[in-house]
């Protein structure tokens, strides 16, 4: 039997899905704890996607060009450099966002966002070694 996640990235492959996004729902944890929707995807989304055992093409497909094309935003100085290699243990604490609540807390994940440039300046830029 085929799980739900198997069907989803068999839906990716072939082009059904068109797009992987995260919901960044950055609520601080007073407000998680009164019920509020959503928990933070944005520091995990590389290493979590890249997990999935996809080929690169259909990632890119799916996380850089298609959305690109739906929201008909160019390439042009914006851009992000990923450790495909880096190992890295998820810590809630060390979220650069408000939002610290995640699923994925403790969990070993591979692959990491390590610089983004945005209109042609470099707004994040992490040091890139191997855990």
């Amino acid at each position: 039997m085929t799980s739900g996640r198997d069907a989803l990235c068999e839906a990716l492959v072939d082009g059904v899905i068109d797009v992987i996004a995260t919901d960044h729902a950055p609520h601080e944890l007073a407000a998680k704890q009164a019920g509020a929707n959503g928990f933070h995807g944005f520091e995990t989304a590389v290493g979590v996607v890249l997990g999935l055992g996809l080929d690169g093409g259909t990632v890119y497909r799916a996380c850089v060009s298609r959305p690109r094309e739906i929201l008909g935003q160019s390439l042009e100085d914006e851009w992000i450099l990923i450790d495909p290699d880096a190992e890295w243990r998820v810590d809630a604490a060390s979220f650069k966002s408000r939002g610290k609540n995640t699923p994925f807390h403790g969990r070993r994940l591979r692959g990491r966002v390590v610089m983004t440039v945005c209109r042609g300046q470099v707004v994040t830029e992490r040091v890139m070694q191997h855990v």
